[in-house]
């Protein structure tokens, strides 16, 4: 439980001043667009807060995670979702899924894992399928050097290779289409929405 507190606490320093976990959950879940048919992948769903949020919302979540201690906090949290011990590094999806969503993963893999684990999420999609991914950024400006330094002191020097890289320039050439990029929490959080076109 001590992993799944210190996750929680952490998300509250961060996000509190910014309006808090439930605003940005309020953002991503718009960007995901569900409709109730929909089939919704969350990979690294943590202690579940938003998987709960997408079983409100559509009748299969299959929800992924490499921690014991979250997946059992997320079953408690969203018992109506699908749940899958599984690495990301390595995990690869079962069949055809319409929405995927990547909460706060992509910086915790290498540069290598990352763009590995993207290639198979973006074949993964079925036509018309969207992925949200959201992020730890950098804001501009005289903010940018300081949240550089909470940000390594939190998730560690590797962070610095996550914030160098262009996520939609590397989404387009998954041929994907980028169809929303915008920057939250005062720019130290990134959303973005990639789509796969839809069969003509």
């Amino acid at each position: 439980m001590l992993e799944v507190w210190a996750y929680q606490l952490a998300v509250r320093l961060m996000l509190g001043p910014f309006g808090g976990l439930a605003r940005l959950r309020a953002h991503v879940i718009e960007a995901c667009a569900l409709a109730p048919h929909d089939r919704v992948l969350e990979v690294g769903c943590g202690p579940g807060e938003l998987t709960r949020a997408l079983t409100r919302r559509v009748g299969h979540v299959l929800a992924v995670d490499r921690s014991p201690a979250m997946l059992r906090a997320a079953r408690r949290r969203a018992p109506g979702a699908t749940f899958m011990c599984a690495d990301a590094r390595t995990f690869v999806p079962h069949g055809a899924v319409d929405v995927v969503v990547l909460s706060y993963l992509l910086h915790e893999l290498s540069p290598e894992d990352a763009a590995q684990l993207l290639a198979r999420l973006a074949v993964a999609l079925a036509p018309g399928g969207r992925l949200v991914v959201v992020d730890h950024a950098a804001p501009r400006g005289r903010y940018s050097s300081a949240w550089r330094g909470v940000l390594r002191v939190v998730e560690g020097r590797r962070i610095d290779a996550w914030l160098a890289v262009n996520l939609p320039e590397a989404l387009t050439g998954l041929d994907l289409s980028v169809s929303d990029g915008r920057m939250l929490a005062g720019g130290r959080t990134q959303l973005v929405v990639a789509h796969r076109a839809s069969l003509a």
